[in-house]
């Protein structure tokens, strides 16, 4: 399960930042997920869950936002991925 070990890694940084603030409690937390990190929310979630359990972010909403991807070509294309399609350069 990739994705907890993923959200333990976020959830260590919060609380460190967390503590070099002196906060006593966090009340949410803002996650950017985007389209080709291969991570699944509900994942992501459960992790969360679990691994705030008995800390100050135990009561914490997770906000979870979806960005679509996009690649950028040596041919000068930027935008999303074009299923089915060959760009060529040659």
């Amino acid at each position: 399960m990739h994705e907890f070990s993923v959200m333990a890694q976020i959830v260590d940084s919060i609380l460190e930042e967390a503590g070099t603030r002196q906060a006593s409690k966090v009340e949410s937390v803002d996650l950017d997920l985007g389209e080709y990190t291969m991570l699944g929310e509900e994942q992501l979630r459960f992790a969360f869950q679990v691994l705030t359990k008995n800390t100050i972010l135990a009561d914490a909403s997770l906000n979870v936002r979806q960005l679509k991807g996009r690649v950028k070509c040596r041919c000068g294309y930027d935008g999303s991925v074009l299923v089915g399609t060959i760009l060529s350069t040659r």
